[in-house]
């Protein structure tokens, strides 16, 4: 997983109650890269987020071919 390919993907909290689609890759802050999400399930608001938090607490939706 490359850092270009995040932005589109989908990803679902761990617990399953929330879901969120990164739109892009934001300024790096406190040595951490951040990326603007929106909430597709949950809270629908946009909002950024830490790799590390990203990776803590969501699992990536795996696109399923059709």
């Amino acid at each position: 997983m490359t850092i270009s390919d995040l932005a589109g993907s989908e990803w679902e909290s761990k617990d399953g109650t929330r879901a969120l689609v990164v739109l892009h890759e934001a300024a790096a802050w406190r040595g951490d890269r951040h990326f603007l999400v929106k909430g597709i399930r949950g809270p629908n608001r946009q909002r950024l987020i830490s790799m590390t938090g990203l990776l803590g607490e969501y699992r990536r939706i795996e696109a399923t071919g059709g």
